[in-house]
């Protein structure tokens, strides 16, 4: 019994010890673009939230109004339903996406990919300081459970989507590929953006099915 209760501790820190390896590997392969991305992705954040603060009057009595509706609707239980705001967000994020692989596949497609991924960054900020800035306490917590956390878990699948495609066509500006196995390597990339889109699946039946009831509750 002691003899498998130390082969089960040392296959753990086996698996520790591997998951920490990989985690170095892909850090020293992946490091320096991911941490430029995430740049990217702070920068976009930070400017988008610097904007929300100096929006001419006209304009925000538009926004608090929209903003008012949808605290009101969420309230009421006046949303469409959960399949409607989920097949709403997926076709966005969905056409993001597709964006981003079609991009990947092109030699070009680099410069686009970080311009997307900052606009997106900077929508996120410009919603999250905008929400915060206007209605205060309360902006804070519709701002962290309507917005924060089903982009969170969006963005960061666009983030690994981006990294995948840039490095992809990197590849193809940089090195000379035969037909054949670049046909392979685009099969390839084609499937971790499936993947990807699961990761939005995910995110975006977290936005619609669970923000909803959290953002009730609150009110």
């Amino acid at each position: 019994m002691i003899g498998n209760l130390l082969l089960r501790r040392k296959g753990r820190v086996d698996w520790l010890q591997e998951s920490i390896q990989l985690l170095q590997k892909l850090q020293r392969k992946h490091g320096s673009a991911l941490l430029f991305l995430l740049a990217i992705a702070v920068t976009g954040l930070f400017f988008g939230g610097v904007v929300a603060g100096q929006i001419p009057h006209p304009e925000q009595m538009i926004l608090d109004n929209r903003l008012q509706n949808l605290i009101s609707d969420v309230t009421n239980h006046q949303l469409a339903s959960s399949k409607e705001l989920l097949w709403q967000r997926l076709s966005a994020d969905g056409r993001l996406l597709a964006l981003l692989w079609l991009l990947g596949l092109s030699i070009i497609g680099i410069p686009i990919i970080i311009l997307l991924l900052f606009l997106r960054a900077f929508s996120t900020g410009f919603a999250i300081g905008y929400t915060i800035l206007h209605f205060g306490v309360k902006g804070l917590w519709i701002a962290m459970l309507g917005i924060f956390l089903h982009e969170f878990l969006a963005y960061s699948t666009l983030l690994a989507a981006a990294l995948t495609a840039i490095r992809f066509s990197k590849t193809i500006l940089i090195q000379k590929i035969q037909l054949s196995d670049l046909i392979v390597r685009a099969l390839r990339f084609t499937g971790y953006f499936i993947v990807y889109l699961g990761g939005l699946a995910i995110a975006d039946w977290v936005q619609a099915s669970v923000v909803p009831h959290l953002l009730a509750s609150l009110f």
